[in-house]
C-alpha cells in the first residue's frame, strides 16, 4: 500500500500520544478497580449492619440482659444510618470507563484531523470527573464505616455501662 492510501495506520500518530493513552487507560483501569473495592466495603458494611440489627433488635425484648435505654438508641439509630449511607455510598457509583456510543461513532466517523488529540482530553476529563466521584464515595464509605462503629460502641456501652450509668442516675 502507499503512503497515501486510506489503509489503516499502526499505532498511534506519535509516541507522546500513544503514552498519554496508555498512562490514561491505566487510570481509569485503577479508578474502576479502587471504586469497586469501595462498593464491596459498603456492602459488607450494610450487610453485617442488617445481620446485627436482626439480631440486636429483637434480642433486646426476649434477652435477660439490660440495655441503657438512651445508648441503645443511639447504638440503633448509628448502626440504621450506617445501612442507609452505606446502600446511598454503593449507589451513587458511576464512572466513565470509557466513550459512549455516539463519542465513538463521532471519533470513527468524523472528519477531525486530530481526533487522537480530541479522544485524549476527554480521556483526561474522564479521569478528573472520576476522581471526584470516588472522593465522595469515599467519604459516604467513612461515615458508614463511623456510624458502624458508633452504632456497636454505643449497644456495647448500653449493655456494659448500664449498672453504672444507672447507678449515676442517668
Amino acid at each position: 500500500m502507499s503512503e497515501g492510501s486510506d489503509a489503516p495506520r499502526r499505532g498511534w500518530s506519535s509516541k507522546r500520544r500513544e503514552t498519554v493513552y496508555r498512562e490514561l487507560r491505566d487510570v481509569l483501569n485503577s479508578q474502576q478497580s479502587v471504586m469497586d473495592d469501595i462498593d464491596d466495603k459498603a456492602l459488607r458494611t450494610v450487610r453485617i449492619t442488617a445481620l446485627l440489627l436482626g439480631v440486636v433488635v429483637p434480642a433486646a425484648g426476649l434477652a435477660a440482659v439490660t440495655f441503657q435505654p438512651l445508648l441503645a438508641a443511639v447504638g440503633v439509630l448509628a448502626l440504621v444510618l450506617s445501612a442507609i449511607v452505606g446502600v446511598l455510598t454503593y449507589g451513587e457509583s458511576d464512572l466513565v470507563v470509557g466513550p459512549s456510543g455516539a463519542y465513538a461513532v463521532s471519533l470513527a466517523t468524523g472528519d477531525d484531523a486530530d481526533w487522537e488529540l480530541d479522544f485524549l482530553v476527554e480521556l483526561a476529563s474522564w479521569t478528573e470527573s472520576n476522581a471526584a466521584d470516588i472522593a465522595d464515595n469515599g467519604r459516604l464509605l467513612f461515615y458508614t464505616q463511623a456510624l458502624f462503629v458508633v452504632g456497636i460502641v454505643a449497644l456495647t456501652a448500653s449493655v456494659a455501662f448500664y449498672p453504672v450509668v444507672t447507678y449515676f442516675g442517668a
